[in-house]
């Protein structure tokens, strides 16, 4: 088949890599059932990417069997004429190519059907190749830039744990990332885009959130500086209502003094105890907040869009924090103690002028 068949025959214009899962479109062309997916998941509507017919509705995609199994013959055959041309080397019994063994090797992902060993991986195309369908990387101008490495040490990270294709599509209706395959079956009919449209909106969403905690930041400062600004007044105020009392009293509240002073204390060292508890409070939430800024600044320039998009999903809202819009600090620090002493001592006055009135002569105090 190998003499009769000439590569481009089975050759996805998409990749110009050998067929991968071929698809059969309406009009007649046949791509590989990944390109096709990723091309369809970038467009409005789904068009040929060849002669640019557009199809409503939107056509399902399944592998063309006929097409698969030419495509999986020809690789094999091409793949013993590559062992049978080695210099040295007699070519490799037929029953060693079949699928490997876990922990001995690694399939090709492009092979369908009977799978061979792959040869190397590719880390751009996120995919593992045999000796047949690795001829293109090493044919073609861009594909040769690619960087390959050994297949059990390639990574997996990338790739979807049930059809192993790279993932490459987010999709924004289950806001998680998804290969080729997903998008035909449990993600079919969904709102997608390749990763890239997501990596970029989601980065604007990142500054927006990194400018949204620079401005809660702001404020919280704002807040700690009104506080300590109300202890300075309050104390302010205090003073003059206190020192007002006592040129209202005189000498005669010198024995009263004491205990005034004192009530004054108290009062006063319970609302700088308040105050320094809500400014413990407002410190922890602004290093939260300025912690969490720095995660987003340090997730904004990075190269790792996975990392990106997996890091943000539980990073996009804000920390708890309290409300502070709604309390209310008060200039006046109450002193009502003091007022109902005074209240006290002018009634006492007053009754200790009527009763010396009364008796005529001064009164023994002690």
């Amino acid at each position: 088949m190998a003499a009769t068949l000439d590569a481009e025959q089975i050759q996805c214009s998409i990749c110009l890599d050998i067929f991968s899962k071929p698809v059969s479109i309406p009009c007649g062309h046949n791509y590989c059932m990944h390109c096709l997916a990723t091309c369809w998941a970038t467009q409005q509507q789904a068009q040929c990417p060849l002669c640019k017919e557009v199809f409503h509705p939107r056509p399902a995609l399944r592998v063309n069997r006929t097409l698969a199994f030419i495509t999986e013959a020809f690789t094999r055959a091409l793949s013993e004429n590559l062992e049978d041309r080695e210099d040295g080397l007699q070519p490799v019994p037929r029953e060693t190519k079949g699928p490997a063994r876990p922990g001995q090797q690694v399939d090709c992902d492009v092979c369908t059907g009977l799978k061979l060993a792959a040869a190397r991986s590719c880390q751009v195309c996120m995919r593992s190749y045999c000796e047949a369908h690795l001829r293109t990387h090493q044919s073609d101008a861009v594909l040769r830039r690619h960087k390959l490495a050994d297949p059990a040490a390639f990574p997996t990270r990338g790739l979807c744990r049930r059809h192993r294709g790279p993932l490459d599509i987010f999709c924004r209706t289950e806001k998680m990332l998804v290969c080729a395959a997903c998008i035909e079956t449990d993600h079919k009919g969904h709102d997608v885009v390749v990763v890239e449209t997501e990596a970029g909106r989601v980065k604007v969403e990142m500054k927006e959130a990194e400018e949204q905690l620079l401005q809660m930041v702001q404020s919280k400062r704002e807040k700690v500086q009104e506080i300590a600004g109300f202890l300075h007044k309050g104390k302010e105020l205090a003073d003059k209502e206190m020192q007002a009392a006592f040129e209202e009293l005189g000498g005669f509240l010198s024995g009263v003094q004491a205990g005034l002073l004192e009530e004054e204390g108290e009062v006063l060292m319970a609302a700088e105890n308040k105050a320094k508890v809500m400014v413990e409070e407002l410190g922890e939430e602004i290093t939260q907040l300025q912690k969490r800024r720095s995660e987003l600044e340090q997730l904004q320039h990075t190269e790792d869009q996975l990392h990106l998009l997996q890091s943000f999903l539980s990073m996009r809202d804000p920390p708890t924090h309290r409300n502070w819009s709604k309390v209310r600090l008060h200039d006046k620090i109450n002193l009502g103690g003091a007022r109902r002493a005074v209240t006290k001592m002018a009634a006492f006055c007053r009754e200790m002028e009527r009763r010396l009135c009364a008796q005529g002569k001064p009164a023994v105090y002690r």
